[in-house]
């Protein structure tokens, strides 16, 4: 929120909030399943274990793709749809869940 106040809403901004955003959190998932499929981890972390903390780590990237599109309708829209972590929180918990 504090980007879109200090740059006048100017879209390019924002559209490299959400780009940059999603690279960062996919590149964590991206290590994270390096991580786990090369056997990095601690004794303690079985595969059951790692693919739940996966799913934990997945809600930001996605969230930051899924608000690209609404850059393109103002700095008040971009803003709302990043409430959409609501929803896709939920959705990978449930499937968090199910995984075990």
């Amino acid at each position: 929120m504090r980007l879109d106040n200090e740059t006048d809403e100017l879209g390019i901004t924002l559209l490299m909030q959400s780009v940059f955003l999603a690279l960062a959190g996919f590149i964590g998932v991206f290590s994270w399943r390096y991580a786990e499929k090369n056997d990095f981890f601690m004794e303690g972390m079985t595969p059951e274990k790692s693919r739940k903390t996966m799913y934990s780590f997945l809600s930001e990237p996605i969230t930051a793709v899924l608000t690209i599109p609404f850059v393109f309708f103002g700095a008040g829209w971009y803003t709302l749809s990043w409430l959409l972590a609501i929803p896709i929180g939920m959705f990978l918990k449930r499937k968090k869940n199910k995984s075990s």
